[in-house]
């Protein structure tokens, strides 16, 4: 049988009501609270990302990133109990795990590369290659109104990259991540049904730092005492960011949570031009407000479909 953590203990006063919490899964309040936290945690991440971008390998950060990070969540399984890691789907994490190295090799990269701001609006062309994948690979039926949303997100898409013979390759290692992060959220919806956060979380970094290794000691350079630091900060604040996330669209749904997922403009666009310098042009704007708005519509059109699926089958 499968182990799992105690569920935690609230103590309220006599005669005061236990306050009830929305079921799982449609706790829009606590998902976005949640959201927000990891969002805040990401743009720190990123900035540090960027800082060391200047002064080493993009994927030696990377390969760093995965290895505190494992560090980090072990004392939480030693805690649960290693019965945890017991998985019904060790394929799945796999699979998670080396599509995860490769998101976090190409965003490094091109967080290395680019403003942060124009790497944040890239990653939200994500729910549209979503979209795209579940018409090509899962078959399902794609309405007009979303086809029609996804033409203009992607049109938003090449507004902020201007595609040219001078377009730094960057531009693409951020798409690649996009899409590969739209993977992702695929699989990661999936082991969310059967494993705990923990279990994901320790799979993922196990063997994002196994297969980031290579390349890592190709490219090796010895970092000083400051750097090491602040490589730690990225793994420590790089999983709290990941359970955050997951812990958020565990508690709520993805299209209820998307309008949130938008912040991350703001915060990294204020982080970029106080600490880096970056002042988002007019393109980024205006490609980022045509994604937001695709996808936001698109979000939206879920949420009402499923709510009225939910209707008739009540019925």
């Amino acid at each position: 049988m499968k182990a799992t953590p105690p569920p935690l203990s609230e103590e309220f006063a006599p005669g005061i009501v236990r306050p009830k919490r929305p079921p799982e899964g449609q706790d829009t309040l606590r998902g976005a609270a949640l959201l927000l936290v990891g969002i805040s945690i990401g743009v720190f991440n990123w900035s540090v990302v960027k800082y060391l971008g200047q002064q080493m390998p993009s994927i030696e950060i990377a390969w760093f990133r995965s290895l505190f990070g494992l560090f980090v969540i072990l004392p939480f399984i030693a805690k649960a109990g290693f019965a945890t890691l017991k998985t019904k789907n060790p394929g799945l994490h796999l699979a998670r795990g080396i599509n995860s190295s490769i998101i976090l090799a190409l965003a490094y990269y091109s967080l290395t590369h680019l403003p942060i701001a124009q790497v944040t609006s890239i990653s939200f062309s994500r729910p549209l290659f979503l979209l795209v994948l579940a018409a090509l690979v899962l078959h399902e039926y794609v309405h007009k109104h979303r086809i029609i949303a996804t033409i203009i997100g992607f049109i938003g898409v090449l507004i902020i990259v201007r595609p040219g013979a001078d377009m730094d390759p960057a531009v693409f290692a951020a798409l690649g991540s996009a899409f590969l992060m739209a993977v992702g959220i695929v699989l990661l919806k999936i082991l969310a049904k059967d494993d705990p956060t923990e279990t994901m979380i320790f799979y993922v970094a196990l063997i994002q730092t196994t297969v980031l290794a290579i390349p890592t000691f190709i490219f090796w350079q010895t970092p000083t005492w400051e750097q090491l630091a602040l490589l730690a900060s990225i793994g420590v604040s790089g999983t709290l960011m990941q359970s955050f996330m997951v812990r958020a669209y565990r508690a709520a749904e993805a299209s209820a949570l998307a309008p949130f997922d938008y912040t991350r403009l703001i915060f990294a666009s204020a982080v970029g031009y106080f600490f880096f310098g970056e002042v988002v042009d007019t393109y980024t704007w205006t490609g980022a407000a045509l994604l937001i708005g695709a996808t936001f519509y698109i979000a939206r059109r879920e949420h009402v479909v499923a709510k009225q699926a939910q209707q008739q089958s009540s019925d």
